[in-house]
């Protein structure tokens, strides 16, 4: 039996996000991002389908267009999983744990979900 390590209740959710993958200046590119949605998001983590695999264990910028929210919300989060998307050849399913970074809008984040009457905090 796989243990579930979830803390947080999961919401099912398709918002549009935005991720960084190559901060721009670096090395001297551009800033490469890729927008996708999500199929579920919580208060300290979210779910995506995305275009390419990502790296376990990046941490990576994220822009979402989270209903409810003035504003798209930047958050710092950590790819926790990765694996190919059986049902959509080309994509993949990850995982994705927000970080409680100081420049990010986590809290925002969760006053919005709370709000909404996802999560309670």
């Amino acid at each position: 039996m796989t243990q579930d390590k979830r803390k947080h209740e999961r919401i099912p959710s398709s918002e549009t996000i935005f991720i960084e993958l190559v901060s721009a200046g670096v090395d001297g590119h551009e800033a490469e991002v890729v927008r996708c949605k999500t199929s579920n998001i919580s208060s300290n983590g979210l779910r995506a389908q995305v275009g390419t695999e990502l790296i376990v264990g990046a941490i990576l910028q994220v822009g979402i267009d989270l209903q409810g929210a003035e504003d798209t919300l930047y958050l710092a989060a950590q790819v926790v999983w990765c694996k190919p998307d059986n049902k959509n050849p080309g994509y993949w399913s990850a995982g994705f744990e927000l970080m409680n970074a100081s420049d990010s809008d986590i809290e925002t984040w969760r006053e919005v979900l709370a709000g909404m009457g996802k999560i309670s905090l």
